[in-house]
């Protein structure tokens, strides 16, 4: 069994590691219901014609946010 020395200690990175995890979780999350809700406003602003087919929008927009859902977990134990 080895010890960690205290200078290697992960108690001053819990702090920062947790509030970048909870930031990108939501971001994830808002980006992924972007995605899969609000497409057609970014082809609006952008003055472009909406596609016929949305699916693959909505499809990434669904797997971003479950990145974003699946990172939750991960800020209560970042280790």
């Amino acid at each position: 069994m080895t010890t960690v020395p205290p200078a290697l200690s992960k108690k001053p990175l819990e702090k920062w590691m947790k509030l970048l995890l909870r930031f990108v979780a939501a971001f994830n999350v808002g980006a992924g219901l972007f995605m899969l809700i609000g497409y057609h406003e970014t082809y609006k602003i952008i003055g472009m014609e909406k596609p016929g087919i949305s699916f693959p929008i909505q499809l990434v927009g669904i797997l971003v946010g479950l990145f974003g859902v699946g990172l939750l977990p991960g800020r209560q134990e970042p280790d």
